[in-house]
């Protein structure tokens, strides 16, 4: 095992987190173009960066090899200066990837993103925080750094006076860990991706809506 550490999010580690989320969550599906790619999961991850108030890196001699981030209601979020230019990301989109590929990349940001706002509006509750990310390479598992990074979290949500948390998964993660760690699911949500001409292609993916409650 080399020097684990975890820290702060630095600006150098951008590239480094993209490169883990095509890894680790099939991003490579959608087109071999690197630029494409680059700026598909760039978009993606602007999304965390945007709401997030609190991320930890974790890295194995300096090797970025996890990532954890959440809000807190109320908190101002403090990553945005990280935000890479979403027009410049989007021209290269649409420059570089056939009008296919196009449209399977936005139909899953976007229809994502939808299946949140429903599950959240089901759950009726008033969430003081939520687990927005949480990333981990496949060499960096079992080695308990996914439980520091979340603990590292957890602190956070206690020394803010975050109460109930939640966070969305989906059958594509390992939503296991979450109720090994005591989360109990309250929603799920069965998305069908459409892609391809005329919706030929259609993926389904399970999500998931998890709560909990903190310092209680």
């Amino acid at each position: 095992m080399g020097n684990i550490n975890i820290r702060d999010m630095e600006i150098g580690d951008v590239a480094d987190i993209k490169a883990a989320m095509t890894d680790v969550w099939g991003y490579s599906d959608f087109t071999k173009d690197e630029e494409v790619l680059s700026a598909a999961v760039g978009l993606d991850f602007n999304q965390v960066l945007h709401g997030a108030t609190f991320m930890r890196i974790a890295t194995i001699d300096d090797k970025v090899v996890g990532v954890v981030a959440g809000i807190v209601k109320n908190q101002t979020p403090s990553y945005r200066h990280y935000l890479e230019n979403g027009t410049e990301l989007a021209m290269v989109i649409a420059k570089k990837a056939s009008s296919m590929i196009q449209k399977a990349i936005y139909e899953y940001l976007s229809k994502q993103r939808e299946v949140y706002v429903e599950l959240l509006k089901e759950a009726k509750e008033d969430y003081d925080g939520t687990l927005e990310f949480l990333l981990l390479s496949e060499k960096a598992q079992g080695l308990g750094i996914g439980k520091k990074l979340y603990t590292a979290l957890m602190d956070y949500f206690e020394e803010t006076r975050a109460k109930s948390i939640y966070l969305f998964t989906d059958t594509h993660s390992n939503f296991g860990f979450y109720e090994h760690l005591g989360w109990s699911r309250r929603l799920e949500y069965n998305a069908v991706f459409k892609f391809g001409p005329f919706g030929l292609y259609k993926m389904k993916i399970m999500n998931y809506l998890y709560d909990i409650k903190v310092g209680i």
